[in-house]
């Protein structure tokens, strides 16, 4: 019997340690992901460094994913600058400024529930909100310590509940969902982000440098 009670009391403190490891290595790499509507699939990725990201849509039929437009995150600055390859033309956002949704609208389940995704072991946390009659489903992975994505979410300021709601989450920083999905209360589907692939690799720094002979469509 005390052997039982000793392992509940180790797992109880293991799951509540989770995103609190010390000592993780910073994320740096690649992260393609996809968004599934009613009624569109589109296909995204970050490329992330230290306090550079570079966001990139594009269509999965064109192989270079750099020739469309993407944005380019400062995350030290708190920059946002949009990025048109075709017409060698950059410009600089202008976001308003994060103001946190009232918490107690806001019901939030940091469940014990986990799967594997892409060979890491991620742990189910729900946001509900009776208000908006919604909820998201996220499945997220600590790993490594990805201390980008929620300074990210607060400079880019998107109105979506994936990102809104992600926020209210207590003690989520260096977590990352690799797996969101946004239903009714009574489990209407609405939309879902996947990570489809994730790779952790050094990279350049070019990569986070807009070319000097584009234009600064601000002037």
């Amino acid at each position: 019997m005390k052997k039982y009670s000793l392992l509940i009391i180790l797992f109880f403190i293991g799951f509540q340690s989770f995103g609190q490891k010390r000592h993780r290595p910073k994320f740096e790499g690649k992260i393609k992901f996809v968004r599934i509507t009613e009624t569109d699939t589109t296909y995204f990725s970050y490329l992330v460094k230290g306090d550079k990201v570079k966001f990139i849509s594009y269509d999965p039929c064109i192989s270079k994913e750099e020739m469309q437009e993407y944005l380019l995150f400062d995350l030290s600055k708190k920059t946002i600058t949009a990025v048109k390859p075709s017409f060698r033309t950059y410009i600089v956002l202008q976001n308003k400024p994060y103001v946190p949704l009232p918490k107690e609208e806001f019901r939030i389940i940091k469940s014990r529930n986990h799967k594997d995704i892409l060979g890491k072991k991620c742990y189910q946390w729900r946001v509900k909100n009776k208000k908006e009659n919604a909820e998201v489903a996220y499945w997220v992975n600590n790993k490594y310590n990805y201390d980008f994505f929620i300074p990210l979410l607060t400079l880019w300021n998107r109105v979506e509940k994936h990102a809104e709601y992600f926020l209210q989450i207590s003690k989520s920083n260096g977590v990352f969902p690799f797996l969101s999905t946004e239903r009714s209360v009574v489990r209407d589907f609405r939309m879902k982000l996947a990570v489809v692939e994730i790779n952790y690799q050094p990279l350049d720094d070019d990569i986070f440098i807009i070319p000097s002979d584009y234009t600064n469509y601000n002037h």
